[in-house]
């Protein structure tokens, strides 16, 4: 085949037959030197210039074990199945952590990726994170992971909530304290390994930000 199955028109095709964006994601524990995966949700697919391939935006609590593996070790891996039609991707690439500006984790991946100029990635975090009501408060209990014997009274855990001009100053700190810890992570593909039940291709992305697309045996 001539075009790469990983764009962003396929990816959107994928998941609008299935309905699902959950994907496991792969970083590697630098002092166990041990792989670790766990299963969080595709937030969007960021265009870059010039390119068919999108980067992929997660997110998480930048106080999460995930966030300091991927600084150690950027290289990650993403499994992407799409069950209904029998789909999969697996995307090796390099991850960048957005963390919000002015803490040890902020990174400027704008400096890395050739993006639109449209696009901010500060302004994507903030956006994101006020599009997730009903999680905010995740990003203000202690870190995730934590043993409950350490965070006794979860009942006692500030809830946090969008931030108006009625809200009084302890609610907008716990809302500017949340999204402080809340940070996304954009993976910028390589090698993609996708298959269905018709073809299985390998595309590799080339130095020049093409892709060499290579057709394998099954499956």
């Amino acid at each position: 085949m001539t075009s790469s199955p990983y764009s962003t028109a396929s990816l959107k095709s994928a998941y609008g037959r299935n309905r699902w964006n959950g994907l496991q994601l792969a970083t590697i524990d630098p002092v166990a030197n041990m792989p670790e995966i766990r299963t969080l949700a595709c937030i969007d697919l960021l265009e870059v210039k010039g390119q068919s391939a999108p980067l992929l935006v997660l997110s998480t609590d930048v106080r999460t074990p995930k966030v300091s593996q991927i600084l150690a070790n950027p290289r990650v891996q993403v499994l992407w199945w799409f069950g209904d039609t029998h789909e999969q991707f697996r995307i090796s690439g390099v991850a960048s952590i957005v963390a919000a500006p002015g803490t040890p984790t902020y990174d400027s991946l704008k400096d890395k990726i050739n993006l639109p100029g449209d696009v901010d990635l500060e302004t994507k975090r903030v956006e994101v994170f006020n599009a997730m009501p009903n999680y905010m408060s995740h990003y203000l209990r202690p870190t995730w992971g934590t043993p409950l014997r350490k965070a006794p009274h979860s009942e006692t855990w500030p809830k946090v909530t969008l931030p108006t001009e009625n809200s009084s100053d302890e609610d907008k700190l716990h809302y500017e304290e949340a999204l402080k810890n809340f940070s996304l992570i954009v993976i910028e593909p390589v090698v993609v390994d996708y298959r269905s039940q018709q073809e299985r291709v390998v595309s590799k992305k080339l130095d020049n930000g093409l892709w060499e697309n290579e057709p394998v045996v099954m499956p």
